[in-house]
């Protein structure tokens, strides 16, 4: 009797206690551009939606450095991407998977053994300081001048920096100037040139200098963002 609800979209589905269960491909979400690694459902029992559908968000990670959840549209009834997360460049940040810890925190992990947690406070999913750190061999890591500050290189192609975040009382890492497609051997904080009078007087700068298998130099200063984000992290 159910043979006629077959279709390229619909599926039958019988068990043995004569259970049927109807299948029907309601939507077809084409956000994500490379391979989808992990899906993952997520019902907010805390919601106070009237509709069981509406209380579910879809969690989607994939190859294209993105991170994504689904929702359904209350007034259509459609699943609509609502929110896409992760670092969007690069080519060290494809994700392997993605779960929900809670109805307000993600966390998701990377092609490069990286750890990331965003939660949601206020309307807006923010990138939280997570469990972190090199996944191969460090030759070379090198201290600030007033001690604030530890930059690290490693074999894993990547250069992170370090910080005491004082509002978790631990040290994090806060920043990744250089995800390379060398191995990098050294790093070091670079000391600036002031010269006044004739006389030259040599400071330490926020500016480091790294050099890799390839024989360049690479020397990187401080965004805005960066500054920014040290400050945050170093407000007592």
């Amino acid at each position: 009797a159910l043979e006629h609800l077959k279709t390229k979209t619909s599926y039958i589905l019988r068990f043995g206690d004569n259970t049927v269960y109807n299948i029907t491909l309601s939507s077809v979400l084409q956000h994500h551009s490379h391979a989808v690694n992990s899906v993952r459902l997520f019902e907010d029992k805390t919601s106070s939606e009237a509709d069981p559908l509406h209380r579910l968000t879809l969690l989607s990670s994939s190859l294209d450095f993105t991170v994504c959840l689904c929702k359904v549209d209350p007034g259509s009834g459609i699943w609509l991407v609502e929110t896409t997360l992760g670092e969007m460049k690069g080519n060290k940040h494809s994700f392997f998977g993605a779960e929900f810890l809670n109805e307000n925190q993600i966390f998701a992990y990377t092609y490069n053994g990286a750890f990331h947690r965003w939660d949601y406070e206020n309307g807006t999913w923010f990138t939280k300081p997570c469990v972190t750190g090199h996944f191969d061999e460090v030759p070379d890591l090198d201290w600030d001048p007033y001690r604030d500050y530890l930059v690290s290189t490693s074999k894993d192609q990547t250069t992170r920096v370090y910080t005491n975040c004082r509002k978790m009382d631990r040290w994090c890492e806060i920043s990744r100037p250089q995800v390379h497609g060398y191995d990098i051997n050294c790093i070091a904080f670079l000391k600036s040139i002031n010269t006044q009078n004739g006389d030259t007087e040599f400071k330490y700068g926020a500016h480091i200098v790294s050099g890799a298998d390839e024989k360049i130099l690479r020397i990187f200063d401080p965004p805005y963002s960066f500054v920014k984000a040290a400050n945050k992290y170093n407000e007592d």
